[in-house]
């Protein structure tokens, strides 16, 4: 459950995608593969809050993105070993 103070600090900790990525290159070594992820599920990033757009531009909670990449590759290993 969120508090109200959690809004702020998670505010503060927003950076651009190319800052976000260029912390996590063993994920997403190239920009295009960063893009695809996000094309491809930002819908599910915008719910959890990983991506928000306060200002006209993208902007990635690190917490929240990092979150999202365990939850949405769980559910595609999950699914692979389904067959």
């Amino acid at each position: 459950m969120s508090t109200p103070n959690a809004a702020p600090a998670q505010a503060l900790d927003l950076r651009s995608p190319d800052d976000y990525r260029a912390e996590r290159l063993h994920i997403y070594p190239s920009a295009d593969s960063f893009r695809w992820f996000v094309r491809r599920h930002r819908a599910d990033l915008v719910t959890c809050g990983a991506l928000t757009c306060p200002t006209g531009r993208w902007l990635v909670q690190p917490e929240a993105f990092d979150r999202a990449i365990i939850d949405i590759g769980h559910k595609r290993a999950t699914g692979a070993a389904r067959g």
